[in-house]
């Protein structure tokens, strides 16, 4: 559903920005990192990398063109970036590049668990935004 552009908030204005300019640094990444640490990325982060930033950049797309799906897509895209997890037989992360974590490991037995604060505060911020539009467009 699309939102008149006299009623798109400045928090979607700015999540939109920051899908498009996190979703091309994103991308940028896997061939800058490379070239920069000199070492290749796995297939398996090129992958993941490219997936998100490709994905972000289509929300912000879709928040350029006034989308209240758009806000509905960066919350899923920073919700699987917002934990990551590591043992011995399981591992999950779905991080890109651009994150502020804080985490906690137990050396006894190898496991560690990251959360990404920034994840985190955009999937809020995501949906902050998209009861806002829900809101505005129920009363209107």
């Amino acid at each position: 559903m699309s939102v008149s552009p006299n009623k798109l908030p400045i928090l979607a204005r700015v999540l939109t920005w920051f899908a498009l300019v996190t979703g091309a640094l994103t991308i940028l990444t896997v061939v800058v990192a490379p070239r920069i640490s000199g070492q290749p990325l796995d297939s398996e982060g090129t992958a993941i990398w490219v997936v998100l930033g490709a994905t972000s950049l289509i929300s912000g797309y879709l928040g350029l063109r006034r989308k209240r799906a758009a806000f509905w897509l960066l919350f899923w895209v920073f919700l699987v970036q917002a934990i990551e997890f590591f043992s011995p037989i399981f591992r999950f992360s779905f991080m890109g590049p651009l994150s502020f974590r804080v985490g906690w490991g137990w050396n006894s037995s190898a496991i560690q668990v990251t959360v990404n604060l920034l994840a985190v505060l955009v999937c809020w911020l995501s949906l902050r935004v998209v009861h806002q539009l829900a809101h505005r467009s129920s009363t209107a």
